[in-house]
C-alpha cells in the first residue's frame, strides 16, 4: 500500500453551493448564503460584505463540523447567523463588533456548557433573538436551578425571544423567533405613520380648498346682490306730491286763456 496521504478538500462542495447562489452578482451584491454542505474555511465569506443572512448548517461528515467561529470575517450588515449542530464551545471575544447589526444568532445543538461561554454576546445592541436549546448550558442550568432565560435576558437588554419564548414565558410564533428585526418592523410602522399622516394632511388641505370655495361662491353672491339696485315701493306721500307737480306744471303751460268774467 501507498504511504501517500490522501487530501481532502472539505470546502468544495461549499464553495460550489456559493458560486451558485450568488450567480451573476457581484459578492457585494449577494445577502443571503445558506451553506448545507462540509464547510470548515470560513474565510470564503470574506467578500460578501453586505450579508444580511448567513446559514450553516452541519449536513455532512462529522469531521467537518465547526468548532470555532473565529475564522468567521467580520460582516457589519449581517442580520441572522445560523449555525447550528456543530461542535462550538465558545464564541470570539469580539464577536459584537466584528457583527453589529445581528439581530438573531441560532446556535442549538452545540457544545456550550455554561452561560459564562456567552459572555461575548452581552455587547450586542441589536440581538433580538437567540436559540441555544440542545446545549448542555440548559439542561445544567436547570439541575442547578439557574433560570437561563433570565439570567440573558438581564444581559442583553435587546433580546425578546430566548429559545421560541418571551420574557414572561409565552410561546412566541416561530416568524418572529427566527431573526424579525424589531428595526425593521419600527421602520414599517413608521412608514405606516407617515402615510397616515400625509393622508391626513391632504384631506385637511381637500377641505381647506373646498371651505376656500364655498367663501368664493359667498362673496360673489353678495357682490351679485350689491350691484342691482332694489325697486323701492312708491310711499302715498310721493304719489301726492307728484300729482300736484303734474298739475302745477298744467296750470303753468300755455294755451287758450278763460276770459275774464264781467268783461
Amino acid at each position: 500500500m501507498s504511504g501517500d496521504t490522501v487530501k481532502i478538500d472539505w470546502n468544495r462542495r461549499a464553495r460550489e453551493s456559493i458560486v451558485k447562489q450568488q450567480g451573476d452578482k457581484s459578492p457585494e451584491d449577494v445577502e443571503e448564503l445558506e451553506i448545507y454542505d462540509n464547510i470548515t474555511d470560513l474565510s470564503l465569506f470574506a467578500p460578501f460584505k453586505n450579508l444580511k443572512v448567513l446559514r450553516i448548517d452541519q449536513a455532512g461528515s462529522p469531521v467537518a463540523r465547526l468548532r470555532s467561529l473565529s475564522g468567521l470575517p467580520a460582516l457589519p450588515q449581517l442580520r441572522e447567523l445560523q449555525v447550528a449542530d456543530h461542535l462550538l464551545s465558545e464564541l470570539p471575544a469580539d464577536f459584537a463588533a466584528r457583527f453589529p447589526n445581528l439581530a438573531a444568532l441560532l446556535i442549538t445543538n452545540n457544545k456550550f456548557d455554561s452561560i459564562d461561554l456567552l459572555k461575548p454576546l452581552f455587547d450586542c445592541k441589536s440581538l433580538h433573538t437567540l436559540e441555544v436549546d440542545d446545549n448542555s448550558l440548559v439542561s445544567k442550568c436547570k439541575k442547578e436551578g439557574v433560570a437561563y432565560r433570565d439570567v440573558l435576558f438581564g444581559e442583553i437588554a435587546s433580546l425578546k425571544v430566548i429559545d421560541g419564548k418571551d420574557k414572561d414565558g409565552n410561546d412566541v410564533a416561530e416568524s418572529e423567533s427566527e431573526g424579525e428585526d424589531e428595526g425593521e418592523v419600527e421602520d414599517d410602522e413608521e412608514v405606516k405613520k407617515d402615510a397616515a399622516s400625509d393622508n391626513e394632511n391632504n384631506e385637511e388641505a381637500d377641505n381647506d380648498d373646498d371651505d376656500d370655495d364655498d367663501e368664493n361662491e359667498e362673496d360673489e353672491e353678495h357682490d351679485e346682490e350689491e350691484t342691482e339696485e332694489p325697486t323701492s315701493p312708491t310711499s302715498p306721500a310721493a304719489d301726492d306730491a307728484s300729482s300736484a307737480k303734474r298739475k302745477r306744471d298744467a296750470d303753468d303751460s300755455p294755451g287758450e286763456k278763460k276770459p275774464k268774467t264781467g268783461e
